[in-house]
């Protein structure tokens, strides 16, 4: 079994004095645990966090990545974080969220070019592949093979093998996202054998990829995700907003990976 992530997507939440109120928790829950050698553990704040972040969990094993990346390198682009900025900082990128896909209208083209920016920038994407995401107030599509294996394709077309190994995927049905912040795992949790077949056919694109899920994962139900070889990690959102949590599903995975060793 190879080393698992946690990746943990703040979204649009957090000021600065609770960033340092979860930095200050986290390091308290973590203390007497060493999780580097089977996991590999990522946060992902807002933009202004991000350099602040670094440096406040730089004692720990606890890595910084983005929420977004910019489809263009540099020049008059309003507002935009390019990857050559951001490698400076971090490490990992989200790349292609359903939320992106619904609220900003990102399409596949625009997920394309933000993952060859993250790669030439030496960043690792972590690549939302999804249920197609219709407007607000309206269902998501169900699941339909088809329209994964095109989302994966139009990711990797033109890619070296190299650069494809470091792409990890992530996959999320949208009816497993929590909807509010302080809702923990409100979404639906998607049936671990449902997600295992899932994985395994976004493994039969990109075998040598990682691939985790996101959506409603939380301390109690995390191992049910990670204790297989097929599922590589998980991305949860909400549950990684509230320090004790986060650390909670971090003990989990450290000891029940162990257990698995």
């Amino acid at each position: 079994m190879g080393k698992k992530i946690i990746v943990g997507n703040w979204k649009l939440n957090k000021n600065l004095e609770e960033v340092a109120d979860w930095v200050d928790g986290i390091k308290i829950k973590l203390k007497k645990v060493d999780f580097d050698k089977n996991l590999d553990v990522v946060i992902c704040p807002a933009y202004p966090y991000l350099l602040g972040m670094v440096d406040l969990l730089s004692d720990t094993n606890i890595k910084v990545g983005s929420q977004d990346i910019s489809q263009f390198e540099e020049g008059t682009y309003t507002g935009e974080v390019s990857g050559k900025m951001l490698s400076e900082i971090v490490s990992y990128v989200l790349i292609g969220h359903s939320e992106r896909r619904k609220y900003f209208k990102e399409d596949l083209s625009i997920i394309k070019r933000k993952v060859e920016k993250a790669l030439v920038n030496h960043l690792i994407p972590i690549v939302c592949i999804s249920d197609k995401v219709w407007g607000d107030g309206l269902p998501a599509a169900k699941y339909n093979e088809k329209f994964f294996l095109h989302q994966i394709k139009n990711v990797i077309k033109g890619l070296k093998p190299a650069e494809v190994k470091k792409i990890i995927f992530a996959y999320e049905p949208p009816s497993a996202i929590a909807k509010q912040k302080h809702e923990i795992g409100v979404g639906h949790a998607a049936d671990v054998n449902k997600v295992i077949k899932v994985v395994e056919l976004i493994k039969s694109i990109v075998p040598e990829s990682k691939v985790i899920y996101g959506g409603s994962v939380k301390a109690e139900n995390i191992m049910s995700y990670l204790s297989n070889n097929i599922i590589d990690g998980v991305l949860p959102g909400s549950a990684s907003l509230h320090a004790q949590d986060f650390g909670d599903m971090i003990i989990n995975a450290t000891e029940g990976l162990s257990g698995l060793h």
